[in-house]
């Protein structure tokens, strides 16, 4: 009865404990020894990408808080460019930088495939084409191509977001359709993207830069996580004209190219390399006592809560997302202060209009295209008029949502123009509204996708990096300071938190309380105009998620010679009985480093976790040439029984087959003078 109960409770059968133990008569026992059955069950680091096995630490408040910034590095060695043939695929620019690679690289014995922006796809010349940037079928007939030529290549140097700083953001659709081609062809060799870009960061402080360039940075790291053979670093530089100059620069973009490094993002300024690193800002977990004339909040007690350098009955404005944004939080914390607030949104959610009218605190809201620049600058006009002049503003975005998300395959423009639109587009018709007010701060609302990625947040990291390029770009003229935050999720106080897959992460989001005692923090102690919050080391996020792939890393498979016994599950083992069930039991095998794996085993009760089911699915793709999604493992199909009924209902039946072989061989038999008819009917 005991063990039939507990097989009960395991499978999330509520039990009356207190019935259950009425009559129990309780006395001390000494217990058992822990077993020691000198078995272990870890999985070898070098066997797999770090796991998220364990619940992330959660550091002090003081310790939540990281600027980017930049330090010298070594340069890359010289490469010896005979040593071992290549195929490379150059997307060339129009500055030459890529024709001097080219001609390097084919001198050497490289194999050089040339891609250059077009009206639409065709070869006008030996192993160089032309696809049209916005069409996402020309990469695929790109690809389709070298495969089929059986030239797919090693390495990818991408070079099109070479261009003037004036230049719109659809220029980087190329490199998501580039990247959705390559999976669509199922390609099993590791390749590696580099992506160079200039004017695309600040590193001297005199750089005339392009907010735009930074959206290949989020997505790149993206493509690197959702596309298990593929790696994708970014380069920015400085081009020049000058002939020492740009034969010094082509060295370091192949010497780059050639190395082993795996930083995320690197730049070259002159002979120096530069790559990114996050500081570590300590911040008292105290915040300071506000000067007289600055707002604060109390608790019941008379303590404060947090401060924040508002004046007193000062006019500030909330601007962009007010349904799910963190605008939501700065209004129901902004309107227990003495201050004016002024609402302008295309929705303003309900909650956030009943916190204002229950509250003792003069407002003005109104629903508008904070996209339209002539609406915006009226609306702001208006509430200057009321109120006075403004002192400071709160820029909200949309939090991650089916609109702003999907996995690569699935990725659309539509996805992209949203995060366009409710991001960066406001974005820019508020800074023209602004740019010459003596505010005191204006503090944006980014995400970590930016510099952690995240599966599906490709176009949502793109459009945030924008934001943090924005900031740093308006701080090289602005008269105030423009701060982006760069936030976790937000959770509501009374969320719970329960164990199983994506706990790790909803522990390391944010309470309302925490977001508004950070703001506070950054706008208080005048951090720079970009600033990462997370509750657990950034280092180790970005070393699991962002560095730990690298180049030319492959398929991480685990020999059989280290793999791990079957750990004890709560169910029991059944072998595999069909073709299908024992490949999928082999793939997990090699990836999770366990063996033997039975059909009823969970995915993620071995130890599987995100990374590791792309890798997944990308190999039951490429095994049984069908489409699987990213949900057939993570939700609906966790063990490999019912993995395998998914495959097995995707697969041609062999009367569909016979059928089709029977199509194409009365196809073949026809004339070409019939098949003509039989397209025209």
């Amino acid at each position: 009865m005991l063990q039939t109960l507990g097989k009960l409770w395991l499978a999330g059968i509520p039990i009356n404990w207190l019935s259950f133990y009425t009559y129990e008569q309780r006395h001390r026992l000494p217990l058992p020894t822990y077993p020691f059955e000198r078995q272990r069950y870890w999985i070898d680091l070098q066997a797999v990408p770090p796991a998220q096995e364990h619940s992330p630490e959660i550091n002090p408040t003081s310790d939540w808080f990281y600027m980017p910034s930049w330090e010298r590095s070594l340069s890359r060695p010289s490469v010896d460019l005979t040593e071992q043939r290549q195929c490379w695929l150059v997307l060339a620019d129009n500055y030459g930088v890529g024709t001097e690679i080219i001609h390097t690289l084919q001198t050497a014995g490289h194999d050089v495939i040339t891609v250059t922006p077009g009206e639409k796809y065709e070869q006008p010349a030996y192993r160089t084409f032309t696809v049209n940037p916005k069409e996402k079928q020309d990469f695929v007939a790109l690809l389709e191509d070298l495969q089929l030529r059986e030239l797919i290549p090693d390495r990818i140097l991408h070079l099109w977001n070479l261009f003037s700083t004036n230049e719109h953001h659809n220029q980087s659709y190329n490199l998501l359709y580039l990247a959705q081609a390559i999976y669509s062809q199922s390609v099993n060799a590791p390749i590696q993207i580099t992506v160079v870009t200039n004017n695309g960061q600040i590193i001297l402080g005199n750089e005339e830069i392009n907010p735009f360039k930074a959206m290949v940075l989020g997505m790149s790291k993206v493509i690197s996580q959702e596309i298990s053979q593929v790696s994708c670093r970014c380069i920015d530089i400085v081009v020049s004209k000058e002939t020492d100059t740009r034969q010094r620069l082509v060295q370091q973009l192949i010497r780059e190219c050639f190395s082993s490094a795996t930083e995320a993002v690197v730049a070259y300024r002159g002979s120096h390399r530069w790559q990114q690193i996050f500081k570590l800002v300590p911040i008292d977990t105290l915040l300071p006592n506000p000067p007289q004339g600055i707002g604060r909040v109390l608790d019941s007690a008379g303590g404060v809560l947090s401060t924040i350098p508002l004046r007193q009955d000062g006019n500030y404005l909330i601007v962009g997302d007010l349904t799910t944004g963190l605008g939501t939080v700065y209004a129901d914390f902004l309107t227990q202060m003495p201050v004016r607030l002024i609402l302008l949104s295309d929705v303003i959610a309900k909650a956030v209009k009943q916190t204002l009218d229950n509250a003792s605190v003069d407002y003005i809201s109104a629903n508008i295209d904070i996209t339209d620049y002539q609406q915006l600058e009226q609306a702001i006009a208006h509430a200057e008029q009321k109120f006075g002049q403004l002192h400071g503003v709160f820029y909200s975005t949309p939090m991650s949502n089916e609109h702003s998300m999907a996995l690569l395959p699935q990725l659309t423009p539509h996805h992209w123009d949203y995060n366009y639109r409710t991001k960066v587009e406001g974005l820019f018709a508020l800074a023209k509204v602004i740019s010459d007010k003596p505010l005191d701060f204006c503090v944006l609302q980014s995400s970590l996708s930016s510099v952690l990625g995240g599966l599906g947040l490709a176009a949502y990291a793109a459009a945030n990096a924008v934001i943090d390029m924005f900031a740093m770009q308006q701080n090289q003229t602005s008269t105030f300071p423009w701060i982006s935050i760069n936030w976790d999720a937000c959770r509501d106080d009374a969320f719970e938190i329960n164990s199983g897959f994506g706990a790790n992460l909803a522990a390391l989001a944010l309470t309302p309380q925490e977001v508004w005692d950070a703001t506070c923090r950054v706008v208080n102690l005048g951090l720079p105009e970009s600033v990462v919050v997370s509750k657990s080391s950034l280092h180790k996020r970005l070393e699991q998620w962002v560095t730990s792939k690298t180049p030319n890393a492959t398929k991480t498979e685990s020999s059989t010679d280290t793999a791990h016994t079957r750990p004890k599950l709560a169910n029991e083992y059944i072998p595999p009985n069909s073709e299908i069930e024992e490949a999928i039991a082999q793939i997990w095998q090699e990836l999770l480093g366990i063996t033997p794996i039975g059909i009823h085993d969970n995915f993620f009760d071995l130890g599987g976790h995100s990374l590791l089911a792309i890798q997944a699915i990308s190999r039951l793709r490429d095994r049984f040439g069908i489409e699987l999604s990213m949900r057939s493992l993570l939700e609906e199909a966790p063990t490999v029984a019912s993995i395998a009924v998914v495959i097995a209902s995707q697969k041609p039946k062999s009367q569909d087959l016979a059928e089709i072989t029977t199509l194409l061989s009365d196809i073949h038999n026809l004339s070409p003078e019939e098949v003509a008819q039989q397209l025209q009917e």
